[in-house]
């Protein structure tokens, strides 16, 4: 079994009808859940796999960037994992992972130190280029 850390949305709704009447406001809470399954496959080097599971019928398309792990990020085809998905349409899949993990309970991303930025979510190298141009010539 996996446990996911609840994520609660609370999200307000008024209903109103056409006639006047006293509006109704009430509140709908969302969530996600953990669901268990294996990896079918995975392609290091393109970064995406798939996973199975009885909660997603058909499959559902993982990316390296929903891996929660520390480190070069990736799936052995065959291994137990937890993760949590969204029901939308990717790469012919009916259902994409948001979170994928290995353990029996969902990490948590490190807390950054007083006075420091937090760190990059993804764990990738990132850079940037800036160009710059001289004026046209005389």
């Amino acid at each position: 079994m996996c446990f996911a850390a609840p994520i609660p949305t609370i999200t307000p709704t008024t209903v109103s009808s056409p006639t006047p009447q006293p509006e109704i406001v009430g509140v709908r809470q969302t969530g996600s859940m953990a669901s268990v399954g294996s990896v079918r496959s995975f392609f290091p080097d393109e970064g995406w796999g798939v996973i199975d599971g009885p909660d997603v019928p058909g499959g559902c398309w993982v990316l390296f960037s929903a891996i929660a792990a520390d480190g070069y990020r990736q799936l052995a085809v065959g291994e137990r994992v937890c993760f949590i998905a969204e029901a939308v349409s990717q790469d012919g899949f009916d259902f994409r992972a948001v979170k994928v993990w290995t353990g029996d309970v969902e990490p948590r991303l490190a807390e950054p130190a007083p006075n420091e930025s937090a760190p990059d979510e993804s764990g990738a190298y990132h850079s940037s280029l800036t160009l710059t141009f001289d004026g046209p010539a005389d």
